[in-house]
């Protein structure tokens, strides 16, 4: 069994440990974005994983895999770059005794990847290291990749490695590693085809709806899977990230919204804490992680990756009016040198 760093499972640390953060920090230790903190609470949960396999995983795959021995490994192998735009949770179960993989990388950036393939050969040669490291014994496991896409438009690359490839003749196909995940694209499914837990299915239709154009005329869908759900501190954990996720990443729903939406689940004695985190907690930090958020996207579009060194400086930046002032500064600038100057004058 793989024994990996835990991950931070809180939904977002108090907004006063902000202050501390340098870009010395591991990134892995800073605040996570919206939808990783909400994939991570949901994900990380082994009750919740299964259910997601038993319901998408094809039934002859399914069937290989024994998810009585499923254990999460708790580490992160996305580039530390990466991370504002891409999520990971890995577990380990067996196939017929033999130990065997589920990676599963959420794509939040909102865009195909053409190149994501590369990447998912990149995090999975790491997971290989890593088991040879650790005396592991050849052969190598099989890692199944899934990837859950939370696209503006509809999945259109291949997802098979070896479409990466111009082969000019067939005879070079056997000097090509090839591989294939599999997407899950919940913008292009209906309601009827989410399935699973009350949470996970939760979570999928916050995905699908949420950052849509209208997401509050799908609220009390949402809400409406909680009722009769046992009040236990996970299940009010889980609302108050679900809350916070909507709070840090649509400007379409209102209070009043929100209170419509939890009346409908009998849980009226906590909406006032719930509110209350919603609008001190979400909107502050949610307005601070979509800054941070907007400009590194902008400087991904417009230069490529930013170095950790500026990725760092940019997640210990807590004021929202440094960030939209360099957010205009990333948008004038002809380099990235020239943003990077202009960032290392900050103290």
């Amino acid at each position: 069994m793989i024994q990996l760093t835990p991950f931070p499972l809180s939904p977002f640390p108090a907004l006063a440990f902000h202050q501390l953060l340098t870009y010395f920090i591991p990134m892995q230790q800073q605040t996570p974005t919206p939808h990783d903190s909400l994939f991570r609470q949901v994900f990380s949960d082994k009750e919740h994983a299964a259910s997601f396999l038993q319901s998408y995983l094809p039934a002859h795959i399914l069937n290989l895999l024994d998810l009585d021995m499923l254990t999460i490994c708790k580490d992160s192998f996305v580039d530390k770059d990466l991370r504002y735009h891409y999520s990971d949770i890995l577990y380990q179960t067996n196939i017929k005794s033999t130990p065997c993989f589920i990676y599963f990388l959420f794509e939040h950036k909102r865009t195909c990847e053409q190149d994501i393939a590369l990447q998912l050969l990149r995090y999975m040669v790491r997971i290989w290291e890593l088991y040879l490291k650790q005396k592991n014994p050849l052969p190598l496991p099989i890692i199944i990749p899934l990837v859950i896409y939370n696209g503006k438009h509809k999945w259109h690359v291949r997802t098979d490695f070896i479409s990466l490839f111009h082969l000019p003749d067939p005879a070079l196909k056997p000097f090509i590693p090839d591989f294939q995940y599999t997407v899950y694209d919940f913008s292009a499914r209906s309601d009827q085809e989410i399935k699973g837990t009350v949470i996970l299915q939760a979570t999928l239709m916050a995905l699908k709806y949420i950052t849509g154009h209208e997401p509050a005329k799908h609220l009390n869908k949402i809400f409406s899977l909680f009722k009769g759900l046992t009040k236990s501190n996970t299940a009010l954990e889980y609302i108050e990230t679900l809350l916070t996720y909507i709070a840090s990443t649509t400007d379409k729903i209102t209070e009043q919204d929100i209170q419509k939406a939890i009346q409908q689940i009998d849980m009226e004695e906590i909406m006032p804490t719930l509110m209350q985190k919603w609008i001190e907690k979400g909107r502050v930090e949610g307005m601070i992680l979509g800054a941070q958020e907007m400009l590194m996207d902008t400087l991904m579009e417009r230069f490529g990756l930013p170095d950790p060194d500026i990725s760092g400086k940019i997640k210990a930046i807590i004021d929202k009016d440094i960030l939209k002032a360099l957010h205009r500064l990333a948008i004038k600038v002809n380099s990235l040198q020239e943003f990077k100057e202009q960032i290392n004058k900050i103290q």
